[in-house]
């Protein structure tokens, strides 16, 4: 991550109303396994090598349970040779598991550039797998199999909602989820939750009620010159509170709470609808993957609207692992400054979530 990216307040966030949950049809399974620390916030994954729905390409699968927020679900691309590392891969094998319009509009020059329709690939992706996941529990998705592997994006037709972007660029979801998406590089992740809320009087979802709650994700991974960026994405308290994290470094620990900070405040926007600066929050992580968020918003949005005792924050840090060349794919602190735009598949990244609540009236 450029120190320039600081400025931005991404607003990739929660959802509009759009489609059925016919959606929720599966093709196949592939399998995925995370291995984790004690604390659950360290997850170990192999890397995929035989299994890729793209030609000319690895694909790496994961999802993680974010406890009280929503399910994850990650896709990494990685070309599978130096001679296909320069060559775009070709979009329209994915016309299976994108809508028509999701293909256009990734496809057209004039709204993505070969870097962005990746990343606008991915998360869609990413999203449509995440749904499934969520969509498990609920008896009116259409589930083939048990979870024991991850599956496929579900196949997608004209009749299902294309997941598009509202006019704050946020991913638009079918009625009763929320969900979010975040991508680096070549990863793209989505967090989904339910969001149906029940009329006290009849039980009905009212799937047309104005959110009350928002849903945030973010993915980063290291950035360069993380010293300087810390005095001004980080509070005075939190810069002397850093470096507590079992296996997080001082460093490390800068990313990890810019991404916490992205997660909330993506969730916040669809709520409150406006700009929150870095150091109008403080965020502490915890050694058991939860954080602590501390508003003090200048508007005095946070007392008004929100429920500040329903935020919660989780981090996961996932690191790779070449099972093949038995290769745990971590870096030396003398690492950090690397090419935000170029990948060779050897970077840790963390991965954030966050549900922020209206108060109730």
């Amino acid at each position: 991550m450029r120190a320039r990216s600081v400025s931005r307040r991404a607003a990739a966030a929660i959802s509009s109303p759009t489609t059925t949950k016919s959606m929720f049809r599966r093709k196949e399974q592939l399998e995925i396994c995370n291995t984790r620390n004690s604390d659950n916030t360290i997850i170990k994954i192999p890397i995929q090598s035989s299994q890729s729905f793209l030609s000319n390409t690895t694909t790496t699968t994961f999802s993680i349970d974010f406890p009280d927020i929503g399910k994850c679900v990650g896709i990494r691309f990685l070309p599978c040779s130096k001679e296909t590392e320069t060559q775009e891969p070709n979009w329209n094998e994915l016309e299976s598991y994108l809508h028509p319009e999701e293909l256009q509009y990734g496809l057209d020059p004039n709204k993505t550039s070969q870097k962005s329709r990746t990343t606008f690939f991915l998360g869609r992706l990413a999203m449509r797998m995440a749904l499934s996941l969520a969509c498990e529990d609920d008896d009116e998705c259409v589930v083939a199999t048990p979870y024991d592997t991850l599956p496929l994006p579900p196949i997608v037709s004209r009749s299902d909602g294309a997941i598009l972007k509202d006019s704050h660029g946020r991913p638009k979801v079918p009625h009763g989820f929320l969900g979010s998406i975040s991508h680096k590089k070549n990863i793209g992740v989505a967090l989904v939750t339910n969001s149906a809320v029940e009329n006290e009087d009849s039980n009905s979802v009212l799937s047309a009620a104005p959110p009350s709650r928002g849903i945030g994700v973010d993915i980063e991974q290291r950035f360069s010159n993380s010293r300087g960026i810390a005095k001004r994405i980080l509070t005075p308290c939190e810069l002397g509170t850093l470096g507590k994290l079992d296996g997080v470094s001082a460093e490390e620990e800068v990313l990890l709470r810019f991404s916490l900070k992205e997660a909330v405040y993506k969730a916040m926007h669809p709520l409150i609808n406006q700009f929150v600066g870095f150091q109008e929050a403080e965020i502490t992580p915890h050694n058991n993957g939860t954080a602590t968020v501390y508003l003090n918003l200048t508007s005095g949005a946070h007392t008004e609207l929100l429920d500040e005792n329903s935020i919660t924050a989780h981090w996961r840090k996932v690191v790779l692992v070449d099972t093949v060349n038995n290769v745990e794919q971590e870096r030396a602190d003398n690492s950090m400054d690397t090419n935000d735009d170029c990948d060779d598949g050897l970077e840790p990244f963390f991965v954030t979530g966050s549900i922020v609540s209206l108060k109730k009236v």
